[in-house]
């Protein structure tokens, strides 16, 4: 098992900074994303998206090879490939990771966790 304490950019104060998990465990998590400015920014082939002043939250699922501890990672680290939506707000610089919730699945669960 390895440790996620000390991230950076963005440590969290949540589990996931305190914890550990294992490279091989796979699940869901949610981060907890802070815009303290409104923004607008292009998004991928969604084009130009304007996000208000406030908390948003994205739910992702990691299951494939690196589980949990890679795509948290790479969620949390300042060079990478913009692949999914949350990637163009968090490279805007004018997003922050807040907080991090993760279980362990074997399946997709975001839209189960999202409706509870």
């Amino acid at each position: 098992m390895s440790s996620l304490q000390g991230l950076e950019p963005n440590p969290c104060e949540s589990g996931v900074k305190k914890g550990r998990i294992g490279r091989s465990n796979k699940g869901v998590y949610t981060l907890l994303i802070s815009v303290p400015s409104g923004l607008s920014l292009k998004v991928g082939k969604l084009g130009r998206v304007r996000l208000k002043k406030g908390i948003y939250i994205y739910t992702g699922s990691a299951l494939g090879p690196g589980g949990l501890e890679k795509r948290l990672r790479r969620h949390l680290g300042r060079k990478k490939k913009r692949f999914w939506h949350v990637d163009y707000l968090l490279a805007s610089g004018n997003a922050h990771v807040k907080a991090i919730a993760f279980a362990p699945t074997y399946g997709r669960a975001e839209c189960r966790l999202n409706k509870s």
